[in-house]
């Protein structure tokens, strides 16, 4: 997803996504789409993505045999994806050979600002995995009250919870203050500060043990922390909050920030685990609410307590892992262009352990 109508080069479109760090995060990505593989009836994943021109977390799936794919393609129940800009589009279509595909953005796809869902969006959810994978700014939407990106998650554990649909769910946005408005950025702001003003709880205490510079602060907590660690804490904390209030326990399984090489922008990254609850079998049964708020409190105590990945310092300390995601940021370069199904990807399977 992009902010606007972005100038658009392909080679700078293809090197923005292809370095280690990146690579790392694909390989993080795989593991939780295998383990949700395994709790499915089915042999393959349904997977929605915003994949980037070439296709990378798609390529690195279909190799480890997650998506299903056909004599003439990818199977079209299998894989979905979303593209604004018109020629990346067309690029990934190319690319992904019968893929169901939304040209226009994540938020148009399910129908962000309108009462009712997209006759898309119906038609295609539930999924498996959901990838949102943002190259342009997160909470931003400067003429409204709220952000689309916010409305868009909410919008998101709607549609699966309409379906009855358990997921693994993906975001990545760039840490970067000066991309989001200050309506969006309150509107984090405001999540935390729900728990804050609670001031004797655990994740308060826990946070002010963090960041004291915060307790009796009137400046905003995002003028006040380094701005990744602010999304570090708010964006998971969004997320089990939207998906509680749609009967999800939802939990945050990974944390991680990065710089690619080569670029300037930290990125912020997150892995989630969203289990449907809903209702009891049986008529009459109310909703689990006891599992369902014991469930809440845990795990977003978790986002203070499980330490947040910096992937830089991570590969710095790993260099034979930093090498061999370097050889495959190299061998991905001979893949561009070249169909999913008309050529091999084995060259990017590894890190069986290192993730």
């Amino acid at each position: 997803m992009s902010a606007g109508a972005p100038s658009y080069s392909v080679q700078l479109d293809r090197e923005a996504f292809n370095n280690p760090e990146k690579w790392y995060v694909r390989h993080i990505w795989r593991q939780i789409a295998e383990r949700r593989a395994q709790k499915i009836p089915k042999d393959h994943i349904k997977l929605l993505t915003l994949p980037g021109v070439e296709c990378f977390d798609i390529r690195l799936l279909n190799e480890y045999g997650l998506i299903k794919t056909t004599a003439s393609g990818f199977d079209p129940d299998g894989l979905a994806f979303c593209e604004e800009v018109p020629e990346r589009f067309t690029r990934i279509s190319n690319l992904l050979p019968n893929a169901r595909r939304f040209r226009g953005t994540y938020e148009s796809l399910i129908g962000v600002g309108r009462a009712s869902y997209t006759g898309t969006a119906d038609r295609w959810f539930p999924f498996d995995v959901i990838n949102l994978d943002f190259s342009g700014p997160g909470f931003k939407q400067p003429d409204r009250s709220t952000s689309k990106t916010a409305e868009a998650l909410l919008k998101t554990f709607r549609l699966q919870k309409a379906k009855k649909g358990s997921f693994s769910f993906f975001l990545t946005l760039p840490a970067d203050p000066y991309m989001n408005d200050v309506s969006g950025k309150s509107e984090l702001e405001k999540c935390l500060r729900d728990n804050l003003h609670q001031n004797e709880n655990d994740f308060s205490q826990l946070f002010y043990s963090k960041y004291p510079q915060i307790r009796g602060n009137s400046r905003p907590a995002y003028k006040t922390m380094h701005y990744s660690d602010f999304l570090l804490i708010t964006v998971p904390k969004i997320i089990i909050k939207y998906g509680s209030t749609e009967w999800f326990r939802v939990e945050c399984t990974k944390k991680m920030t990065y710089v690619g090489e080569g670029h300037t922008t930290r990125m912020v990254s997150f892995c989630f685990e969203c289990e449907y609850i809903g209702l009891l079998e049986g008529y009459g049964k109310s909703p689990r609410m006891d599992e369902l708020k014991k469930g809440y409190v845990q795990n977003v105590m978790k986002i203070m307590i499980e330490p947040n990945l910096d992937i830089n310092t991570y590969l710095d300390s790993r260099k034979e892992t930093r090498k061999e995601l370097s050889r495959i940021r190299d061998e991905a370069r001979e893949l561009f262009g070249k169909r999913l199904n008309e050529s091999s990807a084995t060259a990017l399977r590894t890190l069986q352990n290192a993730c």
